[in-house]
């Protein structure tokens, strides 16, 4: 007799609760009689934008989490790295996603701009706290129209974003994680990655590396750079040595 199974089966539109994400779409042309085709492209758009943040949020809570801690073993640390490198690529996404938008001409958009006044993009909460849970600065911030950022809320919403103004952030948990004088320039200048670059994943440290096109920059460290080394056999193609050349420079790390 087969073993039964633990769990009941499920069912992929139940498990994924599609019949309420598609039944979310609620056209305002439609209910004041003025059908607008494009109004439904851009509902999606920005349904998929607060999908991706929610996501986005998930990945940075557990940064958070990881960072909280008195004392945080190295392998966390390539967690950390690899919930980032989950984000730019969502967020590589998220910047392609306009090029759908661009399909949409800006008479199509004025088929239902009134309609929708003053709601706006500025009003989007999670993009807000994600911006706080990363460290943005107060005076930082660009002011849109002279006014506060947070003025374009509803009263509820603007509890929740100010309530994340004074909770941790990951900026604020890498200056505690790093010992007094540790996180400076250099090492926030390591954090930095070059215009389109993709991070290459390290199993074994938090030591960063990444890609841009063919080029592969990896850490010195002999250990490090054979585990990271090891991820990329299936991207790395042979062939004849171009060029080859060594270059020593004493200097501290990042200058």
């Amino acid at each position: 007799m087969a073993k039964d199974k633990p769990y009941p089966p499920q069912y992929y539109n139940d498990y994924l609760h599609l019949k309420k994400i598609l039944d979310s779409q609620h056209l305002k042309s439609d209910e004041f009689g003025a059908h607008a085709h494009d109004e439904m492209l851009f509902i999606i758009i920005h349904q998929v934008y607060e999908l991706w943040f929610k996501q986005i949020i998930f990945e940075l809570d557990d940064l958070l989490s990881i960072f909280k801690e008195n004392e945080i073993n190295e392998s966390h640390v390539g967690t950390a790295v690899s919930r980032l490198d989950r984000i730019i690529e969502i967020q590589k996404i998220l910047i392609d996603q306009i090029r759908v938008l661009e399909t949409m001409t800006p008479m199509d958009f004025l088929d239902f701009r009134d309609f929708l006044i003053p709601a706006s993009g500025f009003q989007s909460v999670q993009f807000r706290l994600i911006e706080n849970k990363l460290g943005l600065q107060p005076d930082k911030r660009f002011s849109y129209g002279g006014t506060h950022y947070r003025s374009y809320l509803k009263s509820s919403d603007d509890d929740e974003v100010k309530g994340s103004e004074s909770g941790p952030s990951l900026f604020k948990l890498l200056e505690n994680y790093y010992k007094p004088g540790e996180f400076n320039e250099g090492r926030k200048k390591m954090a930095k990655m070059p215009d389109n670059a993709s991070l290459i994943y390290n199993p074994s440290s938090g030591a960063p590396g990444f890609i841009v096109e063919n080029v592969y920059c990896l850490p010195g460290v002999p250990s490090i750079l054979r585990s990271m080394v090891n991820g990329l056999q299936n991207r790395i193609s042979g062939g004849k040595k171009i060029l080859s050349k060594t270059i020593s420079v004493s200097t501290v790390e990042s200058e």
